[in-house]
């Protein structure tokens, strides 16, 4: 991951937050640290705008679901 641009960590993130025919399940922990070292990076080139989004886009990705736990768990 260290050496992709921010944008296609970005790009990776949201990948791994989409479903599709052969993906049913979102695989938050994927999309959590690819977002996350895409805003070290924006911080890294002094981006803050886009780091602060990119932060915001993190939040609820990392945050656990209060209304079923089960489905964000950590297991593979």
């Amino acid at each position: 991951m260290m050496n992709k641009s921010p944008n296609k960590l970005v790009k990776e993130a949201k990948k791994a937050l989409s479903t599709g025919l052969f993906k049913w399940n979102k695989d938050y922990v994927k999309a959590a640290m690819c977002y996350d070292a895409a805003a070290k990076k924006y911080m890294m080139l002094k981006d803050y705008e886009k780091a602060i989004h990119v932060y915001e886009q993190l939040i609820p990705v990392s945050l656990p679901n209060p209304f079923n736990p089960k489905k964000r768990s950590t297991k593979n």
